[in-house]
């Protein structure tokens, strides 16, 4: 939701002057008291007519609706938490792969299933929270005091607009994150004394039940350069937990089967992406799938072989010879961006070897 203007949208709670938060329904015109707005502190006054729902409206210039729902969300979420002795957690728990710490290609939707979600007191663990709390060189939204160790407390962060910083999710701080989209999100976690990790409520450094389980496996397509003139591509003999027990050459490139189809790359497309980087390292020599003369049709013939500008004798070697090789940068260009884009997916394996680029193997 992007910043909104006050006006647009109705406003059912306000300020006191002794800073008490109110809702519109619990005031009255006649009362003589002044309120105001919760972020930006500004008066407001009430609108009890009868042909809108009742509501507050900034006297003079609104402020941003984004900016009122979090400082709102912040006050009633934080009088929830001091005033209920019972709030609880629900927490899912998986079966998960056992490599989940060490295998590149972990991926919590692909390596692991859900079991249940267990209940834990929040209350048990955690005593009052205060707004606007310094922490180890953060600011929580809502900062819950650790009843037993002041070093292990949990933040309660609003997300209106945005999400936890990445360097917050790293600090190992517990933190309950709630997205909030409007009043009637805030009145349904108020509402109840339970809380559900899901799409809404995300758990950060939870040391969440897991079984670890060995049926997880993920086929791998697994690209290896031999040598400098020649390459394989294994499509089905590997997979998560056997692609790095044994090494066929020089240099592998490793990426899950069901990760090449999310993003749409295909099995050729995935070859000619490593023969790519391979010569670019210069652990490979030319050869015509990224030849600039290489026709793009389903063929795959050679501009130059077809029009008899290339002999057969000088494509041995899938054009290692070929005294017309002329390098795609268009191909290499991808290549590099494909390697920046998906590097996080893949697993590189390497001899690292430099060759004499005039010797031919």
């Amino acid at each position: 939701m992007s910043d909104k203007i006050c006006i647009e949208l109705d406003h059912h709670y306000a300020v006191t002057q002794n800073d008490q938060l109110v809702n519109i329904r619990s005031t009255h015109k006649e009362d003589g008291n002044k309120y105001y707005c919760p972020y930006c502190k500004q008066e407001m006054i009430g609108k009890r007519g009868s042909k809108r729902e009742w509501h507050f409206a900034h006297k003079v210039k609104p402020c941003s609706y984004d900016k009122y729902l979090h400082s709102l969300a912040e006050r009633r979420i934080k009088d929830w938490f001091n005033q209920n002795e019972l709030i609880d957690l629900n927490m899912s728990r998986y079966n998960t792969c056992d490599q989940n710490f060490r295998c590149p290609f972990y991926c919590k939707d692909k390596c692991s299933s859900l079991i249940d979600n267990k209940p834990y007191n929040l209350k048990k663990y955690f005593g009052e929270c205060e707004l606007e709390h310094k922490f180890g060189g953060f600011i929580a939204d809502i900062f819950c005091h650790n009843k037993t160790y002041e070093a292990k407390p949990l933040f309660i962060e609003i997300n209106v607009n945005h999400e936890c910083t990445e360097e917050k999710k790293d600090s190992g701080i517990h933190i309950i994150e709630l997205k909030i989209n409007s009043e009637e999100d805030i009145d349904k976690i108020v509402g109840s004394t339970s809380l559900y990790e899901g799409p809404n409520v995300k758990l950060y450094n939870f040391k969440q039940m897991v079984n670890d389980s060995e049926k997880f496996s993920r086929s791998v397509l697994k690209y290896c350069q031999v040598s400098e003139i020649g390459c394989h591509l294994y499509i089905d003999e590997y997979n998560c937990k056997n692609y790095n027990e044994s090494h066929q050459g020089c240099y592998e490139i490793t990426m899950p089967t069901d990760k090449c189809e999310d993003l749409g790359i295909s099995e050729d497309r995935f070859k000619k992406m490593c023969q790519a980087i391979t010569y670019k390292k210069r652990l490979s020599r030319q050869n015509c799938d990224i030849c600039a003369y290489k026709s793009k049709e389903p063929s795959n013939n050679c501009f130059l072989y077809t029009k008899g500008r290339v002999s057969q004798d000088q494509r041995k070697y899938n054009g290692a010879l070929c005294p017309k090789f002329c390098e795609s940068k268009f191909l290499l260009n991808k290549a590099e961006q494909a390697l920046n884009i998906y590097g996080r997916y893949l697993s590189i394996w390497s001899r690292e070897p430099r060759y004499d680029p005039n010797i031919l193997i």
